[in-house]
């Protein structure tokens, strides 16, 4: 299978918001996370474009600072990172029986919880004279994807006598290691992996990797049973949940920035954007209009909730978002120009502004914030 990549279109135009990504601060993040590791192989994930960033670009960049595996949810998003030189391993979260050819003929490993990959795989390994390398993925209680662990064993034991099948790893997905309150239960998605490595060793076989934590789980866990980790966000130096914090000194990587393009003069009682569901509130109030909206992923729902940062001040977002333009109440920011920096989360040379805050005005989680960040927004590794 080829991608076929259209080169850029290099035009001398401003990009109206940027997502600026510090390498610098990638890699002091990830030695803390190597550190705390002791030993465990750090798998990074990459899926949706490298949470917002730019797949590509962040694969290549985790690559010269030692990272040997990535992972990503799905076949394509594997082939795109090796049709542009990522030669480092690849595993695929969950791929289709009919993906078998391309998962071999790119060299990729690959989740497991149905018996239907497992054939297609080894009449595909067989035909080309080659080993699938297979993780089993357990469900313990996500309910996702997964297999039971009696049918993790009899694929464990189908893999063992094949000629044409290798059991790279054995992995499970926790639910909440991010939420004190469910600890109870993400022990138990441990104790069930326990006991089938257990139940594995009798049978004489043992996988290479055990892997089920996330970033969350990875900073509030340890389980003697997993000997890889998969980590997202903490490279970015972000927390998902406040229970998080604090374990390391993870720094914010990421920074979303705009300008002001143009601010109007308001009388009292008129009304800002779409329905009309905000009106100006004092004489001589000024609106400043961003341009940044759903379509680059700051949806609907932050829509009069929370505020931006304009040279350090704080600019309430007013009315609805639109697709392409928000506009923000600037009557308190002294001197304010057309053109004047404005940003969403990250910092910049007047302050900062955490982006697990600006994800709660919207009440999203910050996954879904950076992955839904759109083609529009420049992408800068600096």
């Amino acid at each position: 299978m080829t991608v076929n990549l259209l080169p850029p279109i290099k035009l001398n135009l401003r990009a109206q918001a940027e997502l600026k990504i510090n390498l610098n601060t990638i890699a002091q993040n990830l030695a803390l996370l190597r550190k705390k590791a002791q030993g465990l192989r750090l798998m990074a994930i990459v899926k949706a474009n490298g949470y917002g960033t730019d797949s590509v670009r962040l694969s290549l960049e985790l690559a010269k600072l030692g990272i040997d595996i990535f992972g990503v949810a799905f076949s394509s998003e594997a082939i795109f990172l090796r049709e542009c030189g990522v030669t480092q391993d690849i595993f695929v979260i969950h791929a289709d029986p009919k993906d078998a050819p391309s998962l071999l003929e790119y060299d990729l490993e690959v989740g497991l919880c149905q018996e239907a990959l497992i054939d297609s795989l080894e009449k595909e390994a067989k035909k080309l004279k080659r080993k699938a390398k297979i993780h089993i993925h357990v469900n313990t209680g996500m309910n996702r994807l997964g297999c039971k662990s009696k049918e993790a064993l009899i694929y464990a034991k189908r893999i063992a006598r094949s000629e044409h099948l290798e059991l790279e790893g054995l992995m499970t997905h926790f639910t909440s290691a991010d939420d004190p309150k469910h600890d109870p239960f993400t022990y138990s998605q441990i104790r069930k992996i326990e006991t089938l490595l257990f139940e594995m060793k009798e049978a004489g076989i043992e996988p290479k990797w055990c892997h089920g934590a996330n970033s969350s789980a990875f900073l509030r866990f340890k389980a003697p049973c997993f000997n890889m980790a998969r980590i997202g966000l903490a490279l970015f130096g972000c927390y998902n949940t406040p229970d998080c914090k604090g374990v390391l000194p993870l720094k914010p990587a990421l920074s979303l920035t705009s300008q002001v393009i143009d601010i109007h003069n308001c009388s009292l009682g008129e009304s800002v954007s779409y329905n009309r569901d905000y009106f100006v509130k004092q004489e001589g109030e000024k609106i400043a209009v961003i341009p940044l909206g759903y379509h680059d992923g700051i949806g609907r729902n932050f829509s009069g909730k929370g505020f931006v940062l304009i040279r350090g001040y704080k600019a309430p977002l007013v009315g609805k978002i639109c697709m392409d333009f928000m506009m923000a109440d600037v009557t308190e920011i002294p001197n304010i120009q057309i053109g004047d920096p404005v940003l969403f989360f990250g910092e910049d040379e007047w302050g900062s502004l955490d982006v697990e805050t600006f994800a709660s005005f919207g009440d999203v989680i910050i996954h879904e914030l950076f992955a839904r960040l759109g083609p529009r927004i420049a992408r800068h590794f600096y």
